[in-house]
C-alpha cells in the first residue's frame, strides 16, 4: 500500500518497447485510503512519464474528494430514514396510547372497550399477531379471558376459566407480575403443560408468546399476552 502515486516501468532490463508502464495513484480524503486510481499501457503503444503520473494524482485527489462527498451523503440519508422511521413509530405508539386513554374515558365502569383498545394498538404496533387478556377474578378465585383478537378465540374460550391453584409456578408468576417469554412454546422443555396444551389445540404449529404482566397497586391482576 502506498499514500503517494507511484510510475513503474516492467519488466525490469526489457526494452521499453517490451516494458508495461503501470501507475497507480491512491484515493485519499481527510488522511481515509478509499481506494486507489490505476491505469497502465503496454510499451507498443506509449510510455508514462512523470507528468503523466502527477496527472494521474490529481485526478485521484477530486476523485476521492467526490466519493467522500457521497458517502456523506449516502450516510445523511441513511440517518434522515432511520430517524424518520423512529417519528413514525413513536406517532403510532402515541396514536396508540391517545385510543386507550379515549377509551378509558368514555368507559369507566365498562373495562372491556378498554381491553379491546389495547389490543387493537398492539395489532397495529405488532402486526401478524394475536393478542389475549387474562384477569384474575378474586371473588371467585377464577383466572379468567376477558378480551381476544384472533383466530384462536374458541379454543381459548374453551379453556377459561380456570380455578386458581395455589402453588401453581405459572399462575404464581402472573401473581408476582412478571415478564415471562417462551421463544417456542412446542419446543422448549420448560414450557408449562397447560399452555403447551391450547397451542396445540390452536393447530397453527409452534409459536413464540409473551406474558405482559398487568399489574395494580404493585401486585399482578393478569397478563396481556402476545402470540
Amino acid at each position: 500500500q502506498t499514500h503517494s502515486a507511484s510510475l513503474r516501468h516492467g519488466p525490469d532490463g526489457a526494452d521499453a518497447v517490451d516494458q508495461r508502464s503501470c501507475l497507480i495513484a491512491p484515493l485519499l480524503a481527510q488522511r481515509e485510503l478509499l481506494g486507489y486510481l490505476y491505469a497502465d499501457i503496454d510499451g507498443l503503444y506509449g510510455r508514462f512519464d512523470d507528468s503523466d503520473r502527477n496527472l494521474l494524482a490529481m485526478l485521484a485527489s477530486q476523485a476521492a474528494v467526490a466519493l467522500a462527498n457521497l458517502r456523506a451523503a449516502e450516510g445523511l440519508e441513511r440517518k434522515v430514514a432511520e430517524r424518520t422511521e423512529q417519528l413514525e413509530q413513536r406517532a403510532h405508539e402515541l396514536a396508540v396510547i391517545n385510543d386507550v386513554v379515549q377509551a378509558m374515558s368514555r368507559s369507566v365502569a365498562d373495562a372491556a372497550p378498554v381491553f379491546e383498545a389495547i389490543l387493537n394498538g398492539c395489532s397495529t404496533l405488532l402486526p401478524g399477531t394475536q393478542q389475549t387478556v387474562l384477569l384474575f377474578d378474586d371473588n371467585e378465585h377464577m383466572l379468567r379471558l376477558v378480551a381476544h383478537n384472533g383466530p384462536a378465540r374458541d379454543v381459548l374460550a374453551q379453556r377459561f376459566p380456570v380455578p386458581v391453584r395455589e402453588g401453581d409456578r405459572f399462575q404464581d408468576a402472573l401473581r408476582a407480575g412478571r415478564l415471562m417469554r417462551y421463544e417456542r412454546v412446542l419446543a422448549d422443555d420448560d414450557t408449562p403443560p397447560a399452555l403447551r396444551q391450547i397451542v396445540e389445540a390452536m393447530r397453527f404449529g409452534d409459536c413464540s408468546q409473551v406474558f405482559v404482566p398487568l399489574r395494580w397497586e404493585g401486585r399482578g391482576i393478569g397478563t396481556l399476552i402476545v402470540v
